[in-house]
């Protein structure tokens, strides 16, 4: 599919943040006296018979703004209805010249959204006397995320947590409490062409921990075509389902992972692949490099106090090196971790911090290990205790942890945690 940059939205804001010189070098031409005709309409979805359901598709109250690109003229709407009401039969009359004319639905496009948002650009030339009918074409800007968990998921696991993140800002975490979450709309980053599913959950007959570790890319799947878009761009949609699974031959319970692609407006397929290891026991060729599975992207202390957050690394061709970086979430906690950690800490063959991390629970990795567990928990009691730094954070993001991960290859791969404390 291929959707409209979102980033043209931002024309009518960028002119308006231009100096002076700027605009008397770009809009140097007067205002023209001679004038034509625009008939305006706004078009929403794929098809002008796309019936609006609630004020994110509702083209009467989209905002509308029509702005000259060749001199300094814009007409601005707080809705399209105000639009009709103000010019008799949508017609205005506009100084000849070209135009550019910008809707999209009412309010923020926020970065995560319970709704689709609905933008579009038309550029349109004003010739003198004539009446020029253009209709703005509005499409969906952000991404759908949808998690099924199938009833054999729910019966077959007695709690979960579940990570969906593009590692540019987006992450959401999917527990038990919630089976059947509603879908997100994520507005995506430019050129983002992998989304991370990742976590664990427990068996209830047998109470084993199984983990996820899965990347979906449209780049990787098998009717993929030069020239096709890889990247995850607005109007895409995916439905992640996931139910319990097993390697017979190893008998290792693991989870089944299937991703529906498709596109939002007109229903089309979309190819994802998907790769990783789904804890079935079919692990990634060591080609793939160290990978970082993290439990949940937040945790929110006092409430997860008694959660386990091990952050599990795993490499075919064994650890070179863990580095971890703590960024303090308030500034006493962000001296302190200065003066004990430093900037940043290696895990592997850390002999000055080692007996420090060890009492604290933390067991050090060796060298060419291929699996290692970072026990993030260990950190809580430090982090609640004001006397120690800890306490209410400040930061947006809470304290994080940065995690960079080397193998013997020279392959490397980054992850973050963050935990908030809120009392």
């Amino acid at each position: 599919m291929k959707a409209i940059n979102i980033w043209m939205l931002g024309t009518v804001l960028f002119s308006g943040l231009m100096s002076c010189e700027m605009k008397e070098e770009i809009f140097g031409k007067e205002i023209p006296s001679e004038t034509g005709y625009l008939t305006l309409d706004v078009n929403v979805g794929s098809s002008a018979s796309v019936e609006t359901k609630g004020a994110t598709d509702n083209k009467e109250e989209f905002p509308l703004v029509i702005n000259s690109v060749d001199f300094d003229f814009t007409k601005s709407y707080a809705s399209f209805a105000k639009f009709k009401e103000e010019n008799e039969d949508g017609v205005i009359e506009l100084p000849i010249g070209n135009y550019e004319i910008e809707a999209h639905s009412p309010g923020e496009f926020a970065e995560k959204m319970k709704d689709p948002y609905f933008g579009g650009v038309e550029k349109i030339e004003i010739t003198s006397g004539v009446e020029k009918p253009t209709t703005v074409k509005c499409k969906i800007q952000n991404v759908k995320i949808a998690m099924n968990f199938t009833s054999e998921f729910i019966n077959h696991y007695s709690e979960w947590s579940i990570t969906v993140d593009d590692k540019c800002g987006h992450s959401d975490i999917y527990t038990q409490e919630n089976p059947n979450p509603a879908p997100i709309y994520w507005k995506m980053a430019a050129e983002t062409d992998k989304i991370y599913v990742s976590g664990t959950a427990t068996v209830k007959e047998t109470s084993e921990k199984v983990t996820i570790n899965q990347t979906l890319m449209k780049k990787g799947s098998a009717d993929f075509v030069e020239g096709d878009d890889s990247y995850f761009v607005g109007g895409d949609g995916l439905v992640i389902s996931l139910a319990p699974g097993k390697d017979v031959e190893l008998n290792k319970t693991g989870i089944s992972i299937t991703v529906n692609g498709f596109n939002q407006e007109i229903n089309e397929n979309i190819d994802i692949e998907v790769e990783g290891d789904n804890g079935e026991g079919k692990p990634e060729p060591p080609t793939s490099g160290p990978t970082i599975t993290i439990p949940q992207a937040l945790y929110t202390l006092p409430a997860d106090e008694e959660k386990e957050a091990n952050v599990i690394i795993s490499t075919p061709a064994g650890l070179k090196n863990i580095t971890v970086a703590i960024k303090g979430g308030n500034e006493f906690f962000a001296s302190i971790v200065k003066d004990l950690f430093g900037e940043e800490f290696e895990l592997i063959g850390n002999e000055t911090l080692g007996e420090t991390l060890e009492s604290m629970g933390v067991t050090l990795p060796v060298g060419g290990e291929k699996n290692y567990e970072f026990p993030v928990h260990a950190f809580f009691s430090l982090l609640l205790d004001p006397s120690t730094g800890g306490g209410v954070t400040t930061d947006p993001e809470g304290h994080v942890f940065n995690i960079t991960v080397e193998d013997n290859d020279g392959k490397i791969v980054k992850d973050k945690l963050s935990v908030k404390v809120t009392e």
